[in-house]
């Protein structure tokens, strides 16, 4: 009886605090910074039902996979590695059936994943916005029984609740980068512009790409169809600049597809080949082997 009158009052507790909930979801729908939405919505979770590890795991459709985004109490080597594919786990299971999974002793559940030996009971909600999948939210506990149907309610009212909110924020930061990005390249096309000297011209799209993309190593292929090859530029991560020659048959390697690329690019070529037209062909290139 002792049990049950606790119950009551806790789920009477968590029924007046929806109000709240759905003000703060109403909230955090207005920011489209995705960092402080995650943790804002870590915090709401943290004050209705208690756990011991939390996750927000988003769904990339690149990797095909569920990433941890925001979590407490996880191995930071887990939250940088972890790639849960769909139906993988209860994590994975949650996302790929869109329905909640409760665990009310995992080690009796073979669809578990093991991150944490002491983890007795999990709770995992998925998030869908538009009829796709965002993301899970997932809770572990090192009782058995710590989540009950009517945290799993709630939790689902959650989920419901900010899954478009975090969509609209992720979408946001995309279109920011893309936005970013074409920015950037307009301004490369339009400094490059001004440089004549080719290597300096190419060392200088070397360094800008770098801000863009984090490469190891880069290279551009001028092709000389006179001599049927290839006069390649080259750059590494630690080296500011490295030039080189490599020469390819003709037949035995065919001219890369022309270039398909924005307004941007097609203004780079357009300088690089201006330069390479005013340098005596003893210089753009070494004879073939």
């Amino acid at each position: 009886m002792a049990s049950q009158s606790k119950t009551r009052v806790r789920f009477r507790e968590r029924a007046e605090l929806l109000d709240f909930l759905l003000e703060v979801s109403a909230t955090t729908s207005e920011t489209l910074n995705l960092e402080l939405l995650l943790e804002n919505l870590a915090g709401i979770i943290r004050q209705v039902i208690p756990h011991e590890l939390f996750a927000i795991l988003l769904y990339s459709e690149r990797r095909q996979g569920l990433r941890i985004r925001y979590a407490l109490g996880h191995r930071p080597e887990i939250v940088r590695n972890l790639i849960v594919k769909l139906g993988e786990g209860l994590t994975g299971v949650a996302a790929a059936t869109k329905q909640p999974v409760l665990a009310s002793n995992v080690l009796e559940d073979a669809r578990y994943l093991n991150a944490l030996d002491a983890v007795r009971s999990e709770l995992a909600v998925p998030m869908v916005a538009r009829q796709r999948l965002v993301g899970v939210l997932d809770l572990q506990s090192t009782s058995l029984d710590a989540f009950s149907t009517q945290d799993r309610a709630l939790l689902q009212l959650i989920a419901a609740r900010v899954a478009t909110a975090i969509d609209n924020a992720r979408l946001h930061r995309r279109v920011e980068r893309q936005s970013r990005t074409q920015r950037t390249l307009a301004a490369m096309a339009q400094e490059f512009s001004s440089i004549l000297q080719l290597d300096a011209l190419l060392d200088k799209i070397a360094r800008s790409v770098k801000r863009l993309i984090n490469y190891d190593a880069f290279i551009v292929l001028r092709v000389d169809e006179d001599a049927n090859s290839y006069a390649a530029y080259s750059a590494s991560a630690s080296t500011a600049k490295r030039r080189s020659t490599l020469c390819r048959s003709a037949r035995a390697s065919p001219a890369p597809p022309p270039f398909r690329a924005s307004r941007c690019w097609r203004g780079i070529r357009r300088a690089i080949r201006a330069i390479s037209n005013r340098i005596p062909a003893s210089a753009a290139k070494s004879p073939c082997p």
